[in-house]
């Protein structure tokens, strides 16, 4: 049984994502594990901002005045998946520029809500370090897409620890 497996059952958590720059990619690793559908209850790929409107609720307005690459919409699109998804007990979103030539480029937010504490926060990356030396546009992207994945993934890990979650408390 893999780590993120047994994590899940010892804290009894479940989790949903909300997903754009990652395209649908952390939903694709995370559901690659046998067993994990009694935990992981799937992710919204919001790609586009009429997605983040539609299928979550994003407001215009927070995306006119914030953008969607921002810290308050990272927050909005984890609480809105959690609201969507009664099962959830955490949601994580990422929303970020990683492609080359964007207008921050690497730079990403990771939100995270929890319905047992009703808390939410986000985070501010900047995925740069090692795939800088990438000149390919299509590569450089895909590398800081699956450097973004892994933190999240490793976050995940971090939320699901004895330390974090309501079991453990």
């Amino acid at each position: 049984m893999s780590r993120l497996l047994e994590l899940f059952k010892k804290s009894g958590e479940k989790l949903v994502l909300a997903e754009s720059c990652t395209g649908g990619a952390l939903a694709a690793e995370i559901s690659s594990e046998p067993g994990i559908s009694e935990f992981f209850c799937g992710s919204f790929v919001v790609y586009q901002e009429s997605s983040k409107q539609n299928w979550l609720g994003v407001s215009p307005r927070l995306l006119k005045s914030k953008g969607a690459v921002s810290r308050e919409c990272a927050i909005a699109l984890a609480e809105l998946a959690l609201k969507k998804t009664p099962a959830a007990t955490i949601a994580i979103s990422v929303t970020g520029y990683l492609g080359p030539g964007s207008p921050r480029d690497g730079t990403v937010f990771i939100g995270v809500a929890r319905r047992i504490s009703y808390s939410s926060t986000a985070i501010e990356l900047r995925v740069l370090a090692a795939p800088t030396r990438e000149k390919n546009p299509v590569k450089l992207r895909q590398k800081r897409r699956d450097i973004t994945s892994s933190l999240i993934l490793f976050l995940v890990r971090s939320l699901l620890s004895p330390t974090h979650s309501p079991k453990g408390r």
